[in-house]
């Protein structure tokens, strides 16, 4: 695949993440709240959008989390924020079993175009940079879990700029 078809399947990636959530639930016939996020969102905001759908979540310092159900198995959803600004930066999805992971791939595969795989004998895949907003896309399920991550660009960045800005003035209090 030449690197235009490979830049404009990956550009759509920000958009279509959501989508395949979408598609994953209607399989299972459960409801996620992943294709209403947008990159940048602020904390208040998104800590409105899941009491409006009575979800139960916890929160810590600058992370969301909440318990939900994606292709039949129940699973952690971790929503990043940037630490001093708040905004959404990344998101990232784990279940203790691998038996999603083939299916996610699958499914990924289909709409993103073929992943890197760093390692033949370790199932864990990459869809890389694809567009200003998003970059990298990451599924593992090599080992006893399935994790998806995936980052806000720009906002992850911004996330690693505020978090070491933090640290400078923490170390130079001492």
């Amino acid at each position: 695949m030449n690197n235009v078809k490979r830049m404009f399947l990956f550009g759509l990636i920000a958009m279509l993440i959501v989508w395949s959530v979408v598609e994953l639930t209607a399989v299972t016939a459960e409801t996620v709240c992943f294709e209403d996020y947008r990159w940048g969102q602020t904390l208040a905001d998104t800590k409105n959008q899941l009491k409006n759908k009575n979800k139960n979540f916890n929160s810590m310092e600058s992370s969301l989390f909440y318990e939900d159900k994606i292709f039949g198995e129940p699973c952690n959803v971790i929503l990043v924020f940037t630490p001093k600004s708040k905004l959404l930066a990344a998101i990232d999805v784990s279940w203790d079993t691998t038996s999603v992971g083939s299916g996610l791939k699958t499914l990924l595969t289909k709409k993103y175009g073929e992943p890197i795989q760093s390692n033949q004998f370790i199932e864990k895949y990459y869809w890389l940079k694809f567009d200003s907003d998003s970059t990298p896309l990451i599924l593992d399920y090599s080992f006893i879990k399935t994790s998806l991550n995936y980052y806000g660009e720009k906002y992850w960045k911004k996330y690693e700029q505020e978090t070491q800005k933090i640290t400078e003035k923490e170390i130079n209090r001492f």
